[in-house]
């Protein structure tokens, strides 16, 4: 975090989230098919390792943005935009946009 001219280093834990651990196999992707799958799974709500995942490297974003004054803020952030179907809703108009 770098805040009033210093940086500050931070080590989180899934668990400081409520997350549990998760194993590599859980979170790998695959071909570009799979991937795309999982993409939409995630912003569809299908909740797991993976959209935990995107939820913690989401959150950081959010603080810097203002958006959110804690990482933990960060992650019910993200949870809360995607339950209201807007994060599929960008995909679905960057998807658009890609395929003038």
């Amino acid at each position: 975090e770098a805040r009033a001219g210093r940086i500050t280093s931070y080590f989180i834990e899934p668990g400081d989230f409520g997350f549990e651990r998760a194993r590599l196999k859980d979170l790998s992707g695959g071909n570009i098919q799979e991937n795309a799958r999982i993409t939409r799974d995630i912003l569809e709500g299908r909740e797991g390792p993976r959209q935990q995942l995107v939820l913690l490297n989401a959150a950081p974003a959010f603080v810097a943005s203002g958006k959110a004054a804690t990482l933990q803020e960060g992650v019910d952030r993200g949870r809360a935009v995607i339950r209201s179907g807007a994060a599929m809703q960008k995909l679905e108009s960057l998807i658009k946009y890609t395929n003038r």
